[in-house]
């Protein structure tokens, strides 16, 4: 599959090896707001590929996981073996004003979970287009993708620590890590606040 992707884009595909940015909704997931496509530093793929593993959910407010662009008006219902490919960067290199997107819900009484792999395509001047593998899901911060999606370990240390009484600040660092103890919490702020990724309020509001 993945010389495959190579071979139609024309683009790189070594990096790959090490391994594929599986992205996994499970039943209950919300919404993902609308966002454009960045990686951990910041930086905004040319090009990002969705290849959906599973199928949307019936749901009574419309089909569950689908992508969806409201400046283009497109909307893309996930299919097993489809990929959705877009443009994050217009010919000048700047955001593409029709590039944000969002996921629709997935319901609570899904049949399962939504499996998607991302993988974002880089053109940098002098350099063949490669992917590389990363999750490019926008601005979020730390711990927030891992608390939606995470692993086990990063979803139980998540609750612990809004069981615990923990900020939204300290619990995503929590899911971040992949465990929680009450006494780490002063160290899990101060990389909070290194990050520069909270505002305030993070570290005052109860995560929930």
């Amino acid at each position: 599959a993945v010389a495959k992707i190579g071979h139609a884009w024309g683009v790189d595909t070594t990096r790959l090896r090490e391994g594929l940015p599986l992205i996994r909704y499970l039943p209950g997931a919300p919404p993902v707001g609308k966002h454009g496509d960045e990686d951990r530093h910041g930086v905004v793929p040319n090009a990002t590929l969705v290849v959906y593993l599973t199928a949307a959910d019936a749901a009574a407010s419309g089909p569950s996981g689908q992508t969806l662009f409201p400046e283009a008006g497109v909307s893309v219902t996930p299919q097993p073996g489809a990929i959705l490919s877009f443009q994050n960067v217009d010919g000048a290199g700047a955001p593409h004003p029709k590039g944000k997107h969002l996921v629709s819900a997935v319901p609570k009484d899904a049949a399962g979970d939504r499996l998607v792999l991302q993988i974002p395509i880089a053109h940098a001047e002098g350099v063949a287009p490669y992917a590389y593998p990363e999750h490019v899901s926008g601005n979020k911060k730390p711990g927030e993708h891992e608390k939606l999606h995470g692993n086990a370990d990063q979803k139980a240390a998540y609750q612990a620590a809004v069981a615990a009484g923990m900020s939204i600040a300290v619990a995503f660092m929590a899911a971040k890590s992949g465990k929680f103890n009450p006494d780490a919490e002063e160290e899990l702020k101060k990389l909070a606040q290194e990050s520069g990724k909270f505002a305030d309020a993070d570290f005052d509001t109860k995560a929930q």
